[in-house]
This record gives C-alpha cells, structure tokens and sequence, in this order.
C-alpha cells in the first residue's frame, strides 16, 4: 500500500536532515552556531525522552486537579477550602509552561517554523 520510502520520511530525525539550504525562520542558516546546538539538542535521544517525561508529568499533575476545590472557594457561605492536589498544579504550572517553551523554541529554531523540510 504505502511506500518504505514514505514509512523512512516519517521516522527521521532533525540531524538526519540536510538543513545546508534552508534558514530556519528565514534568518538563521545551517552554520549558525545556536541553530547548529538546537539541531543537536532536538535530534538526541534525551532531548525526546524528557519532553515525553515532562508531559507524562503535566497529565498526572492535571489528573490530581480538583475542581470541586475551586467551586467550593467561590461560594461565600461555605468555608475555604483548601486542596493540595490545586495547590500542586499552581505550582507546577509556570516551571512546565517555561521548560514547554524552550522546547518549542528549540524545534523552531532547529527546523524551522513553516517553510522547509520537516517543519
């Protein structure tokens, strides 16, 4: 049905593309010394495995989320209520968006943002 060559364009990696003729956001060619760092950085293995560790991270922390918590502090008549499940989201919030955006910023920078191969 499809072709390997179709299956071997979805698996590579940004180091296994020839970024030598394209800028990156039209601006930052291959020989860039920070595009050349984001293109190490978005094709290693540890690169990957904490990106997926951080959203494994993310949904475990939105899994302990408690909204009855928030409805229930609204409401004037019955006590504040205080739940360390919320208290944990809010403080894990900030620290995952920041390292959430460097990734992105990485990738960007890496392989560009709309124009050029695997972006």
């Amino acid at each position: 049905m499809g072709d390997e060559n179709d299956d071997d364009a979805s698996q590579l990696r940004p180091c296994d593309i020839d970024y030598g003729k394209t800028k990156s956001c039209c601006v930052l060619p291959a020989t860039n010394p920070i595009r050349a760092m984001c293109i190490r950085w978005a094709s290693a293995p540890w690169f990957t495995n904490g990106v997926m560790g951080l959203i494994l991270i993310n949904c475990i922390i939105l899994c302990f989320y408690d909204p009855v918590a928030e409805v229930k502090n609204e409401n004037k008549a019955t006590p504040n209520v205080v739940s360390w499940r919320n208290d944990m989201a809010t403080v894990a919030d900030w620290p995952l968006l920041i390292l959430f955006t460097m990734e992105c910023l990485t990738k960007i920078i890496a392989m560009g943002f709309v124009m050029g191969p695997n972006t």
